[in-house]
């Protein structure tokens, strides 16, 4: 496969060239290079990278060629079925993963590390604190102050 060639204009928001206001940049390149693109098909980039203009990377396709090209295992992709792990590297198992309310997965492992860190925090504000001002501020020195109404003559 030849060299890419880059797009040197604008890029849209996911990465890929922009010719105008909405068209994509290989689209564009594409139309000029082999034709329109026939209605149902899509512009598939056999080099991977988006924003890369070469007509010779580029490849029509049906829409459940490129589906089953970005996912081979299973044409219903689900970006939660590509990750294996979660951010700090254990391995989402029956054992260790938690479902929430919504359906999202959740490490055990790193709910037991975030909880162990918080109590840890926890214990170390208590140590260095004294019991009797945390729990019961001592008010016996301080003098009780009585609201009296105007015109009241307490003297």
């Amino acid at each position: 496969m030849s060299e890419c060639v880059l797009w040197p204009g604008p890029t849209m928001a996911d990465g890929y060239g922009r010719v105008g206001h909405h068209t994509y940049a290989h689209r564009h390149v594409w139309e000029e290079c082999f034709g329109p693109i026939p209605q149902g098909l899509h512009l598939h980039h056999e080099c991977g990278v988006r924003n890369c203009v070469t007509p010779e990377h580029l490849r029509l396709l049906t829409p459940a060629e490129h589906t089953r090209l970005h996912n081979p295992v299973c044409a219903r992709y689900t970006p939660e079925r590509a990750v294996t792990h979660c951010k700090r590297g254990h391995e989402f198992t029956e054992a260790n993963t938690w479902r929430d309310r919504r359906g999202s997965r959740h490490c055990r492992a790193c709910g037991r590390a975030r909880m162990a860190a918080r109590r840890a925090l926890m214990f170390a504000a208590s140590v260095d604190e004294q019991p009797a001002e945390r729990f019961e501020p001592d008010y016996r020195d301080q003098p009780i102050a009585r609201a009296t109404e105007e015109g009241d003559d307490a003297a």
